[in-house]
């Protein structure tokens, strides 16, 4: 077989001729618009992938961020809830210790009130008993009465002791020459003298009694010399009997008020 080699050659150099117009005109262009395609892909790849980065970064910063609002919100919440609860146990406390000061003063109060109602009524009925007690035996006090209490008196005074009539003569004194004996009703003048010398025997002075009447007096006789007062009468015991009186009275009252107070 033969072979021309001039027209292999000449066909090879075309063919390379071909190609090379291909690369040149054809494929060179379609690579470079591939490649330039390839780098545009990849940058759009690259930016996107950054900006997803970028998103997801922002996303966890706005979920922690998230979480820490609620945490403080919580946080918030929870510290107002403790003050609110606080502040209303205070609150409470100071209404219940003045609402429990408040009901003390008033306990005082009403005690006190209650306590001076009752003095000023036994007082009351203290006193009117024995006004009444001291009317009633005015009002039937008579001479004839009088007399008698006066026969009495002298009788008491002749009994006086030693001792009380040293401790009579040393207050006296000098005084002595100033005697004087009310009574409620006029005496008679012997009881007048028997009053006189009894005083005399009993102090051994002569002295000149001077003799008054006093509606002051319920059923006795008066003697003063100076500073000194001996008396026999009715009015004192009455005097001593509703100063006792007042007294139980005071003590009774007392009690009752702290036995309430107890049961309270």
């Amino acid at each position: 077989m033969f072979v021309d080699w001039f027209t292999v050659i000449a066909q090879i150099f075309n063919f390379l001729i071909l190609i090379w117009l291909l690369k040149k005109f054809l494929y060179g262009p379609i690579l470079e618009a591939i490649d330039e395609r390839e780098k545009k892909i990849s940058g759009q790849f690259i930016q996107a992938r950054a900006e997803t980065e970028a998103a997801v970064k922002e996303r966890n910063d706005f979920l922690l961020k998230k979480e820490e609002l609620e945490a403080r919100r919580d946080s918030m919440l929870q510290n107002a809830s403790e003050e609110a609860e606080a502040c209303r146990r205070r609150l409470m406390e100071e209404a219940r210790r003045e609402a429990d000061e408040l009901r003390v003063r008033l306990n005082d109060t009403l005690e006190k009130e209650r306590d001076e109602l009752r003095r000023r009524i036994a007082g009351a009925i203290k006193d009117e008993v024995f006004e009444t007690a001291r009317r009633a035996l005015k009002d039937l006090a008579d001479e004839s009465l009088e007399e008698r209490m006066a026969k009495i008196f002298i009788e008491r005074l002749r009994a006086l002791g030693e001792a009380e009539k040293n401790a009579v003569a040393a207050l006296a004194g000098s005084a002595f020459q100033n005697v004087t004996v009310k009574s409620a009703f006029e005496l008679s003048e012997p009881r007048r003298r028997e009053i006189e010398s009894a005083f005399g025997e009993v102090f051994g002075y002569g002295a000149k009694i001077g003799f008054e009447t006093s509606a002051g007096l319920v059923c006795g006789l008066e003697l003063t010399a100076g500073g000194y007062r001996y008396a026999w009468c009715i009015s004192d015991y009455l005097c001593e009997l509703e100063k006792s009186v007042g007294n139980f009275l005071s003590v009774k009252t007392d009690a009752a008020v702290k036995n309430d107070e107890k049961s309270l």
